[in-house]
């Protein structure tokens, strides 16, 4: 990040007087204000919860008075708060350690040997893909389709979601949500190939598709406990074995960094 001059620094904004004591002072910063044009300084003041000054810190510290709570950065880099306005912390919560997940997953075939680990260590069980990936981090760059799912996991019942718009149901799920292939649910349309027949995908609305997701059942305290199915890619591949925050940040922030490139946002 390149330091620019200080008459560009202050542009729009302008140093209070002396009088005016600030709330916060931070000196010895690289501040990064991502308004447009590149600005860096090395001191910020705050009066007021918002921004009074950008500066260098020599300049700022003036601003500071009595009970100014002065913070020396010590050289990092300070940069505006992002707040995340839409979490699905609690759904997370509930059922992200008992779901399979492709974050990171390269390849459909990847993204089936996560889907027959999980269906082998879970014989029956529902195994649920409730988004956070895109057919564009694929190198086919494609959907899976049904019969690649049925290979992987014949016996289970699975859910397979993409965004809000569409999802993958085998036999033995419709069969538990109590699907007919001529009744589909309010707001789904069945995805048709070139020969006019059923792929297995279902088209749908935000809506539709969660009041379908809701009627999944939910997982329970002993099975989200054990922590993530051997279909996430943690260390061990373990179905047992829990994470720890360490673990699970670390692979947050890899799986961010890959899944951003195809040009989509964490779930």
């Amino acid at each position: 990040m390149a330091v620019v001059t200080l008459p560009l620094l202050l542009a729009g904004i302008s140093l209070p007087a002396p009088a005016q004591d600030a709330d916060l002072v931070v000196v010895n910063a690289k501040v990064a204000t991502v308004d447009g044009p590149a600005r860096a300084g090395h001191g910020i003041a705050v009066r007021g919860g918002r921004i009074a000054a950008i500066g260098p810190s020599s300049e700022v510290r003036k601003l500071a008075g009595p009970a100014t709570r002065v913070l020396d950065a010590d050289g990092r880099t300070v940069i505006p708060g992002l707040i995340d306005s839409h979490m699905h912390a609690v759904r997370a919560a509930l059922s992200y350690s008992v779901e399979v997940n492709w974050i990171d997953a390269r390849t459909i075939r990847e993204a089936m040997s996560r889907l027959r680990t999980a269906a082998q260590a879970r014989p029956g069980a529902w195994l649920v893909v409730a988004g956070g990936w895109t057919e564009q981090q694929f190198e086919e760059r494609r959907r899976p389709t049904r019969e690649e799912v049925l290979a992987a996991a014949p016996d289970n019942p699975v859910w397979i979601q993409v965004f809000y718009s569409g999802v993958l149901l085998t036999p033995k799920s419709r069969e538990a949500l109590n699907i007919a292939s001529d009744a589909l649910p309010p707001g789904t349309t069945a995805q048709l190939d070139a020969t006019g027949k059923p792929t297995g995908w279902l088209q749908s609305e935000i809506v539709g598709l969660s009041a379908l997701f809701d009627r999944l059942p939910k997982p329970t305290w002993p099975t989200t406990w054990r922590g993530p199915n051997s279909s996430s890619p943690s260390s061990t591949g373990s179905a047992s074995r829990a994470w720890s925050i360490r673990e699970a940040s670390a692979w947050r922030r890899r799986s961010t960094r890959r899944y951003s490139s195809c040009g989509a946002s964490m779930p």
